[in-house]
């Protein structure tokens, strides 16, 4: 029955619209900043990432296809995957085919060891900028019930060599979520579930992956899983975790913000509302940040949690770097109702009061300058649909202006293969919540 179940889901899921500005809204969904040069930034999109190396004065487009597909012929699944950035530029994205690798913008792209072809589920860096974790998760058996090979690997030397952890990942859990204490490097992270039960499982290693211990996120009704939100920046013991559900009878989904100071042995809930697609802490972790379709921009001292709106902009993503917190807006038209000046991204140094904004879909630059690549081929190509699609005005001072980075590189993004049915299966596990757990 649980295949069969598996399958049903699948064709659902294979049914919904298209990632392209087409298929889906256009729409921010991550912005990440690099450690060792705050100015530059990766805004990932449901129409792909954008690249800007000024503090978002300008934004070069890479299409979706250059790094989740492996031709030119590809429609790109419906995948946002978690992204990060190392020092010296090194983009992390996992990937449902590998954790992907880029040292130059999304030109050229490859595995890390021992990932290619296999589900990454989530990438976490640590502020150093050299070390970063990822979990990836292949199917092992259905025999008496799913069990997953789920394992974390580590790089420390900002993404030159990859070695896997030899701390075990309970195999009934379907992984969610990982993380990285930042004061402390080897406190992990990660959040699993298993379908049918009434809880979320926290893993918590205190020595760098050689081992975990098991602790309970008790559900709500409703609730599915759970998902690390972030990690205190000096109290590895701090932990906040957001909440997924579906309410009865109904589509619409609630989550709930719970936070721990005792690594997870208990938990008390913060915040209940509609889905919580946004999360920031200030960089010391004094000042908690939230933020919804519903509940908008919202504040809080770390020391009380007592939320206030501060923005009634409809949030899709929330980041902070240094002292410039970063919102996504749902929708260039609520963003523009809310400040009078529409955009998909702003900055503000008020939270939310006022806001710089960034990103206007109308004014994005041509595609990333890749010289001769293939890469460089295959957004070209589309550039003109997405200049229809989002319209862009390619008369305006920033649309098509020479990109502010660029590489002359080839792709050497793999292929996907394997079995039929265990692809598809783990398919399904990750994009019932990727859309939701890297937006932090």
């Amino acid at each position: 029955m649980r295949r069969l179940a598996a399958v049903a889901t699948l064709g659902v899921l294979l049914a919904a619209p298209s990632a392209r500005a087409n298929g889906r809204l256009p729409e921010a969904n991550q912005l990440v900043a690099a450690p060792d040069d705050p100015s530059s930034l990766i805004l990932r999109t449901t129409f792909g990432m954008l690249f800007s190396h000024d503090a978002g004065k300008t934004w070069d487009w890479l299409c979706e296809t250059a790094y989740v597909c492996e031709s030119t012929q590809c429609t790109p699944p419906q995948e946002d995957p978690a992204i990060a950035i190392l020092n010296g530029g090194l983009v992390l994205a996992a990937e449902y085919e590998g954790l992907a690798l880029s040292p130059d913008d999304g030109c050229s792209w490859s595995f890390a060891p021992g990932t290619a072809k296999v589900n990454t589920i989530d990438v976490a860096r640590s502020p150093d900028g050299a070390t970063a974790v990822a979990v990836t998760s292949a199917l092992a058996s259905l025999d008496g019930g799913i069990l997953n090979d789920s394992r974390v690997l580590r790089t420390t030397d900002a993404g030159k060599t990859w070695a896997p952890l030899s701390g075990v990942v309970d195999p009934t859990l379907s992984i969610d979520t990982l993380d990285l204490a930042p004061s402390d490097p080897q406190r992990i992270y990660l959040t699993g579930h298993v379908l049918g039960q009434t809880h979320a499982t926290l893993l918590v290693s205190t020595d760098g992956g050689q081992s975990y211990q098991s602790r309970t996120i008790t559900f709500a009704a409703g609730e599915g899983a759970a998902f690390i939100a972030a990690v205190d920046p000096t109290n590895p013991d701090r932990l906040y975790v957001r909440t997924l559900g579906t309410a009865d009878g109904s589509a619409e989904q609630f989550s709930r913000l719970l936070v721990s100071s005792d690594a997870g042995q208990t938990f008390t809930e913060a915040w209940a509302g509609d889905k919580l697609l946004g999360f920031a802490l200030s960089k010391d972790g004094s000042r908690v940040y939230i933020g919804s379709a519903l509940a908008g921009l919202q504040a809080a001292s770390a020391s009380d949690l007592a939320f206030t709106q501060k923005s009634a902009m409809q949030v899709s993503c929330l980041a902070t770097a240094g002292d410039v917190l970063y919102a996504c807006a749902a929708n260039e038209g609520n963003a523009q109702t809310v400040t009078g000046s529409a955009f998909i991204v702003g900055s503000t140094l008020d939270e939310g009061a006022t806001f710089t904004p960034l990103v206007r879909l109308e004014t994005i630059h041509a595609p990333i300058d890749c010289a001769s690549s293939t890469t460089a081929a295959i957004c070209a190509t589309q550039w003109p649909a997405l200049e229809l699609q989002l319209g862009i005005d390619a008369g305006a001072p920033d649309a098509g202006a020479p990109p502010s980075s660029g590489c002359g590189c080839e792709s050497t993004h793999g292929a996907r293969d394997g079995a039929l049915f265990a692809a598809l299966l783990a398919l399904v596990v990750t994009l019932r919540n990727r859309l939701f757990r890297a937006a932090r």
